[in-house]
């Protein structure tokens, strides 16, 4: 994660169009350390990197990052991420993420942007301090 790429554990949870991720086990989604809003981005293999992994990343431009935000030191974020690589635990589950991911994506505005970190503000009774 961060400016150094590594690998770190994380869960996802697919929702309306929207990839939300945990350090832990998680069924809530407004306990998500991060959220990736699945609009303008395209999915692709990238087991050449890992095995069972494949790819979020913005088609067009290089120098063009993914809209998402993220939750450090109780801050809300916003990503600066131009790609998310996800490996899955075996090509079963990873070809059923790719397949539940590319049905989700859309293409949209960044006021959809604005309104999903809202609505995530909204939820623990405005402070946008805490996702």
């Amino acid at each position: 994660g961060g400016r150094i790429k590594t690998w770190k554990r994380r869960w996802f949870i697919l929702s309306d169009k929207v990839l939300y991720y945990f350090k832990e086990k998680q069924e809530e989604t407004s306990k998500a350390c991060g959220v990736v809003p699945l609009e303008d981005i395209e999915i692709r293999n990238a087991e050449s990197k890992r095995k069972y992994c494949f790819e979020l990343y913005t088609p067009n431009d290089k120098n063009t990052t993914i809209k998402a935000m993220k939750r450090a030191q109780g801050q809300i974020q916003k990503g600066h991420h131009a790609s998310y690589f996800i490996s899955a635990n075996n090509k079963i589950e990873m070809e059923e993420w790719m397949e539940a991911i590319s049905k989700n994506i859309f293409s949209g505005t960044s006021q959809q942007f604005r309104q999903l970190q809202n609505d995530l503000i909204a939820r623990k009774g405005g402070k946008s301090t805490i996702l």
